[in-house]
């Protein structure tokens, strides 16, 4: 600490004591010291509090102050700046505990020299700014651990926060795939989702069990039932169509395959079934999974068989076979009826077949069609008709009510 200077504040009452520290002062080399020199405890505290000293030297014994309490109450008032307590030959014990109060050290009156003295005061200075640097870097710590607490709370808050929206969104999504299940498993239809080369099958619904007449843990264990059951003539026709349509899906296509095929049960029953296969994709369009829906059109297919022999039927017979709607309006007209009234059928389709008769004889067939509205057959009757050349024809004419499964007329 060469060539520094160190301002003092002396306090003391006893006027050759605080001489004789100032002429010790005086002698020591190297430091420069300027002293303030005070002899109560209440001049030592306005002048700590106004003025910038390095350190105190404090007698115990004051005027206004003795013991320890000269050194709480200046430690209270200016707790930074340290202070060397000055005590008797006989006060070492109260010296001691004037450190464990706060002090930075103490020195025995009477055994006080230049060296000790000048040694106790860079201590002192050099032990409180150790101690005011500790306090800075505990209280820089303690900034930070509030600021990292702070953080951590906030850390704390938002993955509570994210765990209560997890939360709610997985029971969402629990909810959302027991209402999914309930759906595909309530369904009349095969439903099923496979992997996207449909080598595994992930979910099918229980119509399964019912169309394909197999336990459904046997298609999750083997995804190539399904295919054995298809009726051989049909087997090469769906494996192609369905090779085709997951390439194209590979290739980012979406267009769903629709395909039609023969299943034979496991009890030997042939049903035709419609089965309909889509592409499901992420978020990047990549191919994820693939699903179906295979519905039984037995029944349907069945009317329609019966439907077009029916009407193969009708175009084959060389009688005349019309339908008209409720009103008598002409709906179809088959061959039959061209050749025998020599309309087309885009000629005849549209008119009123009251005009196929005679006028004499409108009256009468007009009574038959109401007898038809009331979903009554008439049986075969005779009357007469008008070919488009003009020519009047005797014909045999039956008719008979269509009626819906809902029990209207067609």
């Amino acid at each position: 600490m060469s060539d520094m200077a160190l301002n003092i504040l002396l306090v003391e009452d006893n006027l050759g004591d605080a001489t004789l520290l100032q002429e010790i002062l005086v002698d020591v080399p190297n430091i420069k010291f300027e002293i303030t020199h005070v002899q109560r405890l209440s001049e030592a505290l306005d002048k700590a509090t106004a003025d910038n000293f390095d350190v105190v030297l404090l007698d115990l014994s004051l005027p206004d102050c003795q013991g320890l309490d000269t050194v709480n109450h200046l430690r209270q008032r200016t707790p930074q700046l340290p202070i060397v307590v000055l005590t008797g030959i006989n006060d070492e014990m109260l010296g001691s505990e004037a450190v464990r109060r706060g002090a930075q050290d103490y020195l025995v009156k009477g055994e006080i020299s230049g060296r000790l003295l000048s040694r106790s005061i860079r201590y002192a200075t050099e032990r409180a700014r150790s101690e005011a640097d500790l306090r800075a870097a505990h209280d820089l710590l303690e900034i930070r651990v509030r600021q990292r607490t702070a953080e951590l709370e906030q850390a704390l808050d938002a993955l509570q926060d994210e765990v209560q929206i997890r939360t709610q969104t997985e029971e969402a999504l629990r909810e959302s795939e027991e209402l999914f299940r309930q759906m595909a498993e309530a369904t009349p239809e095969v439903f099923w989702i496979a992997s996207p080369d449909m080598s595994k099958i992930l979910y099918v619904n229980a119509s399964f069990e019912r169309m394909w007449s197999q336990a459904r843990s046997k298609l999750l264990h083997d995804p190539n039932v399904w295919m054995r059951q298809i009726l051989p003539e049909d087997q090469s026709r769906v494996t192609r169509a369905i090779s085709h349509w997951l390439e194209e899906a590979r290739r980012g296509d979406d267009e769903p395959l629709s395909i039609e095929y023969h299943l034979v049960r496991s009890d030997g029953e042939q049903t035709m079934v419609h089965g309909r296969y889509f592409a499901i994709r992420d978020d990047r369009g990549r191919l994820l999974r693939v699903c179906g829906i295979v519905q039984d059109i037995t029944e349907r297919h069945n009317r329609e068989q019966a439907r077009r022999r029916l009407a193969a039927i009708v175009e084959s017979t060389s009688d005349g076979i019309v339908s008209t709607s409720s009103d008598g309006t002409i709906q179809t007209w088959n061959a039959g009826a061209e050749i025998l009234l020599g309309y087309i059928s885009a000629e005849a389709v549209g008119r009123s077949i009251l005009t196929l008769v005679p006028p004499d004889r409108q009256t009468e067939l007009a009574d038959r069609l109401a007898e038809v509205r009331q979903k009554q057959t008439i049986d075969a009757f005779e009357t007469a008709c008008l070919r488009k050349n003009g020519q009047i024809i005797q014909v045999q004419v039956t008719f008979s009510p269509i009626v819906e499964s809902t029990g209207q007329l067609a």
